[in-house]
């Protein structure tokens, strides 16, 4: 039926937005999908169809650099276009869609307890003549109905209207009604906490998404398999504080997803940051040793990773497990790991598998609560079977090592005053104690903070080594053989959050050459 294949038009108008093959002809760029939306929305999405001015000089630019802007556009179209001439041979995006579709396409989940999730998609029209026409054109013979001043068509699966200012494409009936309900009423657009939200996000934007974290730990609660342990956490984590927000933005050599949430709950657990950090950099980043291709770093993680266990160790026993850990390996978590582990960071570097190496690196926050825990942790391996033995490490207070059969190196464990690292090797223990060179004098750090907006990064790809690394092992592949052409125009991969009042601000940054 016609009505299905208007359906994936839908769909795949969405993806038109993110490369960038809207029109720059006048459109209702002043129309809010959201206004269609109900209020009562767990999640609302939304992409710009037709970028304009210094947004789409920003994504041709982009797109050019790959050399592919063109043909990704055609290939978006193409899809739409098969779908249309399934019905009608003589259809086409440019020629049945272009003419009424608006600005701003939005999507927002109304329903994710039932077995079928409620949703409205919204399309901004431009031209209503044209939309109505282009929609009768493809429902023929769907079911026909009104509600209030709006007549829709449904074939059982997906509900049509015009609503207003918008083309709504909804799961049911029932919800195409919320979406004219939340037109003459209160809409996810009219409410304080979406704008607000929303509204802190940058301005010239490709797309934006919204998730009310508060609604979460209802609908966990109204789970049949959820126990009272289950609704505790989830208000713990979700149940105060801003709502998830994210957009998409692009410069000429750049794209780039910025996000907020709450800084207390899932924030302040660092289950939300970057990589399931807190969020927050630490200076360990900045003094990597230089020639490293891969870095994550984060603060607090000794406490992050308390908080998180004393939250989910009530509901799931962890109370216990740690004391049988104590009591099988004599190892206490609060005294021989929380007390002094403080923030960590960690790098690889190599040019090839052969010589590949790393470590982990850990600002330590009480030197002696370090230099007595390292010693049982020792004895602790041990007792498991490891073969652990003293190891020579330039300027290392203590050091132990295991051998790792084929690895460049022995795993080693090296203690210097505030500082603690798990190594690939001694020679790399010793440069991560006290490198020479670092990733701040070879630049790399500068130009991940700057990709980021001036946040101090948390996670550094530099993809050019990386890629020169696994060139030898995939240029055989055929999926990798076709994507290497774009591969080798990406320069860096760079993600960093800093604190803005209550809530985390993350930046995350994919730059190409």
């Amino acid at each position: 039926m016609r009505l299905h294949r208007l359906y994936s038009a839908f769909v795949v108008v969405v993806a038109l937005a993110a490369s960038g093959c809207g029109s720059s002809s006048s459109s209702s760029a002043g129309a809010d999908p959201a206004q269609v939306i109900p209020a009562s929305s767990i999640f609302y999405a939304e992409a710009v169809v037709r970028p304009e001015g210094a947004q789409k000089e920003n994504v041709d630019k982009l797109l050019s650099r790959f050399g592919q802007g063109g043909d990704v556009t055609g290939k978006l179209r193409a899809v739409i276009d098969e779908g249309l001439r399934s019905e009608d041979k003589n259809a086409s995006y440019d020629q049945d869609i272009a003419p009424w579709l608006g600005q701003r396409i939005g999507v927002g989940v109304t329903d994710v307890a039932s077995d079928d999730t409620g949703y409205i998609i919204a399309a901004v029209v431009k031209d209503a003549g044209k939309a109505e026409a282009f929609l009768k054109s493809q429902t023929k013979g769907a079911k026909a109905g009104s509600y209030k001043d709006t007549d829709y068509v449904n074939d059982g699966d997906t509900t049509f209207g015009l609503v207003g200012d918008f083309l709504v494409a909804a799961g049911s009936p029932a919800e195409l009604k919320q979406a004219v309900d939340a037109q003459h009423g209160v809409s996810l657009g009219d409410s304080d906490r979406f704008k607000t939200a929303i509204d802190k996000l940058p301005q010239e934007r490709l797309g934006a998404a919204y998730v009310d974290l508060k609604r979460l730990p209802a609908l966990i609660a109204a789970q049949p398999d959820a126990g009272p342990a289950a609704g505790a956490i989830a208000r713990k984590l979700f149940g105060s504080g801003p709502p998830f927000t994210a957009a998409l933005t692009a410069t000429a050599d750049s794209a780039t997803i910025e996000s907020r949430f709450g800084a207390k709950g899932l924030g302040g657990l660092g289950l939300l940051g970057p990589l399931g950090t807190t969020g927050k950099s630490t200076p360990l980043v900045r003094d990597i040793p230089e020639g490293a291709f891969a870095v994550f770093g984060a603060a607090g993680v000794g406490a992050s990773l308390k908080g998180t266990l004393e939250t989910f160790a009530g509901a799931f026993g962890g109370a216990a497990l740690t004391g049988q850990l104590e009591q099988q390996t004599g190892v206490n978590l609060d005294r021989d790991i929380f007390s002094w582990l403080g923030d960590v960071a960690v790098f690889a570097r190599g040019t090839s598998v052969r010589d590949i190496n790393g470590a982990i690196v850990i600002s330590v926050t009480d030197e002696g609560a370090a230099r007595a825990a390292i010693p049982r942790l020792v004895t602790a391996a041990k007792r498991s079977g490891a073969p652990v033995q003293g190891a020579s490490v330039a300027g290392a207070d203590q050091a132990f090592s295991v051998p790792v059969p084929q690895a460049p190196g022995p795993v080693v464990l090296a203690q210097k005053g505030d500082r603690v690292v798990v190594a690939l090797g001694e020679a790399t223990a010793a440069e991560a104690l006290n490198p020479t060179k670092t990733i701040d004098d070879s630049g790399l750090y500068g130009r991940a903070k700057d990709a980021i907006d001036g946040v101090d990064p948390s996670l550094i790809l530099d993809a050019p080594p990386i890629l020169e690394l696994i060139g030898p092992y995939a240029d055989n592949e055929p999926g990798y053989a076709k994507a290497k052409p774009y591969l080798d125009m990406l320069d860096l991969i760079a993600t960093g959050s800093e604190k803005d009042g209550d809530e985390l601000r993350s930046v995350f940054t994919v730059k190409v050459k």
